[in-house]
C-alpha cells in the first residue's frame, strides 16, 4: 500500500556522522599496518635487503604488505566497493600516492566517494521535479547541508521528498507521490542501489479542524464551515464559535469568530464554544417585603448573576427569621434537598398555637382529603396509641375534646425507632399540618415538639381513655340485638349510659340496643356518656340502619292448552322450576282443560307447589256456575283457607283472588265445591 508522504519532517533527523565523505581519506596510524617485512641489508627495521622495502596497502579493514624495489614503478590496483567510487591511494599524510617506491616503507590508504544516486519525483503539468540523493551512507557538508541519505532509511527519505511537494502546495490541492515502494507495513523501502523515478499527482488538499474533546472535522478550501451546536448544558446557551491566534503586532492572543468559509488559516486550529449563563430568580417573601436575588450556574457580571446555585439553601437559612416558643417560622414552599436550575419564591410563614377544638374547626373548614399550608402547633394528652410503627394516636385537651395523630415523628425519626417514645397518659406538644380526612379532623405527620409524663392524670383523661376503646358497630343489616359496655375495661369505675335517637329503631335497654329494620335506610345516633367522680364526657356515634329486605315479585303462570296431563288423580307434573302440580283423588282430570269434580263418586282437588310465596291468584275457569275454594299452606300439610271464588257464568273468565304474603304460603290448593269446574289458566304472583 504507498504511503502518503508527511508533510513537515524535520530533516534534522537525518543528520548521521560519516566517515570517508567526499574525497577525505582514511588516515590510520601508521605504526599499525600488520606487516612483518625485512630488507637484505639486514635493517632493524625492515627485515628486508637494502634496495627492498614494504609496501603495504590499507583499504578499509583490508590490509597487503609485499616488498618492492626502492625506485621501482609503483603499479598500484584499483579496488572496488559497491555504492562507493574509488579516488585513489594516499599516505597517511594524504598526499597522492607517489609513482616510484622511495627509499623506505611505504603504506598507502585507497580513498573513496559514497556514490550518489537519484530518486526523483516529477510533477504533472511540466511543474518541475523534486529529487533526494541517496546512496550507501549519509554524506553531511557544513555547507550544504546533508547531500546524501542512506538509502535504508525510508523514512527521511519520505519526509525530504514530502517536504519539497509541500513547496508545490496550492490553496486547493497538494501533490503525492505515486509509485514509491512501501512494504506491508506501510515504510518506505528502496530495496537497491539505483536511480528512480516516479510521478507526483494532485489530490484535494485538507483542512483540519478540531473541537473540544478531540474531536475533529476535515474540509477542502472554500467549503462552508459546518462546526456544530454543543451538546445543550443546564444553566447555559449556546452562542458561537471561537478560535484563538496570536497577533504579532501587539504580542498578544487575539479571540476571532469562526469564518463561515474554509481558508488556510484555520488549519488546525481547535474551536472553543461560547457560552452565555441564564439568569434565574430567587424570590424571598416576608410580609410586606420582597427580597430577589439573581443567580445561575456561575457568576456573571454582564447579566448581573451574583449567586450560584449552590449557594441558594445557604441564603434560604439566612433570610429565615428566629423561632421562638410560641412561634416557629418556616417556608409555605417545600424546601428541595438540591437546587435546580429553576425560578423560585419562597415565602415566610409563622407557626400559630391552637387549641384542639380550633384544630377541628380548621379541619372542617378544610375541602375533603385536603390539608392546610400552615403548621401549627397543638397540645394534648395522649389517650390511645393506635399504631406503634408508625405513632397513630389519638390526644384529648382538658374538656375530653379528641384529635387524631397520622403519624408521630421525633426530627426524621419514625416513632418506632424513638428510644424514648411517648406513651399514653403523656403531655405532648406537636408541629403539623391539619387535614380533612373523610369529614376527620386529624393532625398528619405531626412532629413532636416535646412531651412529658404528668405525675396525676385527671378523671377527664381517664374518660377519654376510655372513650377511645368503645367500639360502636357502623352498620346493622340484620335486625337483632347488639351489646354495648356499660363500664370502663381499664378503669371499672367509669360508667357508660347510652341512649338513642330513634327509639323505634333502635331501643336501649341498658347495654342491649335492639334493631328493628325500618322500610327505609335510615342512620340513627347512638350517644355514650360516661362519668367518673365529677369527670362527664359524651360521644355519639352514628348508625346506619339498612332497610328490611323486599320480596322480588315473579310471575308463575300455567296454561292448560300448552301444560297438560293426560293421567287421572294422584299424578304429579313438574310444570317448571317455580311450579309442580300434583292431582289427589278421583275427579280430577287433565285434558284440554283441568277438571276438578264435587260429586258423590268423585271429589278431587289439585296442589300448587311454588318455588315463592304466593301474593296473588288468577285463575281463568268455568262450564259450570259453581265455587273454587283455595287453601294455602306453608308445608302442604297444614291448610288454611284463603278465600272462594264464585263464577257467574258458565262461560271462561279471569278470576283473581289476593294472598296475604306474609303467611308465607307456597302451597295452594284448589278445590271445587257443589259441582264441576274446569281451569284453563293459572297464574300466580311469587315473592322470591
Amino acid at each position: 500500500m504507498k504511503k502518503k508522504l508527511l508533510i513537515g519532517l524535520l530533516a534534522s533527523l537525518m543528520m548521521v556522522s560519516v566517515a570517508a565523505a567526499c574525497g577525505e581519506t582514511q588516515t590510520p596510524d601508521n605504526s599499525d599496518t600488520g606487516s612483518n617485512v625485512t630488507t637484505d641489508s639486514g635493517n632493524s627495521d625492515t627485515g628486508l635487503e637494502a634496495s627492498k622495502y614494504a609496501l603495504t596497502l590499507q583499504n578499509g579493514d583490508a590490509q597487503e604488505t609485499s616488498e618492492v624495489e626502492a625506485g621501482a614503478t609503483l603499479e598500484l590496483p584499483t579496488p572496488t566497493q559497491e555504492g562507493r567510487t574509488f579516488t585513489g591511494w594516499v599516505d597517511s599524510e594524504g598526499n597522492a600516492a607517489p609513482a616510484v617506491m622511495p627509499d623506505a616503507p611505504l603504506t598507502l590508504f585507497a580513498t573513496w566517494e559514497v556514490t550518489a544516486y537519484t530518486v526523483n519525483v516529477t510533477l504533472p503539468d511540466n511543474l518541475g521535479t523534486v529529487s533526494v540523493k541517496i546512496g550507501v551512507e549519509d554524506v553531511y557538508s557544513a555547507e550544504n547541508e546533508q547531500l546524501i541519505y542512506v538509502y535504508t532509511n525510508g523514512d527521511a527519505i519520505e519526509a525530504l521528498l514530502t517536504e519539497a511537494l509541500c513547496a508545490y502546495t496550492s490553496n486547493t490541492s497538494v501533490y503525492e507521490a505515486e509509485g514509491l515502494p512501501y512494504d506491508a507495513d506501510g515504510k518506505l523501502v528502496f530495496s537497491e542501489l539505483k536511480n528512480y523515478e516516479f510521478t507526483a499527482k494532485a489530490v484535494d488538499r485538507i483542512y483540519t479542524v478540531y473541537l473540544p474533546n478531540d474531536a475533529s472535522q476535515d474540509y477542502k478550501y472554500g467549503d462552508t464551515l459546518a462546526l456544530p451546536t454543543p451538546d445543550a448544558m443546564d444553566g447555559v446557551e449556546f452562542v458561537k464559535w471561537v478560535y484563538s491566534v496570536y497577533n504579532e503586532e501587539t504580542g498578544e492572543s487575539q479571540t476571532l469568530d469562526a469564518p463561515a468559509t474554509v481558508t488556510p488559516d484555520i488549519d488546525g486550529i481547535t474551536f472553543e464554544p461560547v457560552w452565555n449563563v441564564l439568569p434565574y430568580t430567587l424570590t424571598i417573601v416576608n410580609g410586606n417585603e420582597t427580597k430577589t436575588y439573581t443567580f445561575g450556574v456561575m457568576l456573571d457580571s454582564k447579566n448581573d448573576i451574583n449567586t450560584t446555585v449552590d449557594q441558594l439553601a445557604e441564603i434560604l437559612q439566612s433570610e429565615l427569621p428566629t423561632s421562638t416558643d410560641t412561634v416557629e417560622y418556616s417556608w409555605y414552599e417545600v424546601v428541595p434537598e438540591t437546587f435546580e436550575l429553576q425560578d423560585y419564591t419562597f415565602t415566610v410563614k409563622s407557626i400559630q398555637t391552637v387549641s384542639i377544638p380550633d384544630a377541628i374547626a380548621i379541619a372542617e373548614a378544610l375541602e375533603s382529603n385536603k390539608s392546610t399550608t400552615d403548621l401549627y402547633y397543638v397540645k394534648g394528652i395522649i389517650v390511645k396509641i393506635h399504631d406503634t410503627k408508625y405513632g397513630h394516636l389519638t390526644i384529648a385537651d382538658e374538656q375530653g375534646n379528641l384529635l387524631y395523630v397520622h403519624g408521630t415523628y421525633l426530627g426524621n425519626d419514625l416513632y418506632e425507632n424513638l428510644a424514648n417514645k411517648p406513651q399514653v397518659g403523656d403531655y405532648i406538644k406537636y408541629r403539623s399540618v391539619i387535614k380533612n380526612n373523610n369529614g376527620n379532623a386529624q393532625l398528619t405527620n405531626a412532629r413532636i415538639i416535646e412531651f412529658s409524663t404528668p405525675e396525676t392524670k385527671a378523671d377527664i383523661y381517664k374518660l377519654a381513655e376510655e372513650l377511645c376503646n368503645l367500639t360502636v358497630v357502623a352498620k346493622i343489616a340484620v335486625a337483632g340485638d347488639v351489646t354495648l359496655p356499660t363500664a370502663g375495661v381499664t378503669y371499672t369505675d367509669a360508667v357508660i349510659a347510652w341512649t338513642s335517637s330513634n327509639a323505634d329503631i333502635a331501643a336501649v335497654n341498658g347495654g342491649t340496643v335492639t334493631f328493628t329494620l325500618p322500610a327505609e335506610a335510615t342512620t340513627i345516633t347512638l350517644t355514650a356518656t360516661l362519668t367518673l367522680g365529677e369527670a362527664t364526657l359524651s360521644q355519639s356515634y352514628a348508625v346506619e340502619v339498612d332497610a328490611a329486605p323486599k320480596a322480588t315479585e315473579k310471575t308463575v303462570t300455567w296454561n292448560a292448552g300448552t301444560q297438560k296431563g293426560t293421567k287421572n288423580a294422584n299424578e304429579e307434573y313438574v310444570i317448571s322450576e317455580d311450579l309442580t302440580i300434583s292431582s289427589h283423588n278421583n275427579g280430577c282430570y287433565f285434558t284440554t282443560q283441568l277438571q276438578i269434580y264435587q260429586s258423590a263418586t268423585e271429589n278431587g282437588y289439585v296442589v300448587c307447589k311454588y318455588s315463592g310465596v304466593v301474593s296473588k291468584l288468577t285463575l281463568n275457569m268455568g262450564y259450570k256456575k259453581a265455587t273454587m275454594a283455595v287453601y294455602g299452606s306453608t308445608d302442604g300439610e297444614t291448610w288454611q283457607e284463603i278465600g272462594q271464588i264464585v263464577t257467574t257464568t258458565t262461560g271462561f273468565l279471569d278470576y283473581e283472588l289476593n294472598v296475604d304474603a306474609t303467611k308465607g304460603y307456597t302451597y295452594i290448593k284448589l278445590d271445587a265445591v257443589g259441582n264441576q269446574l274446569r281451569v284453563k289458566t293459572i297464574e300466580a304472583v311469587i315473592n322470591c
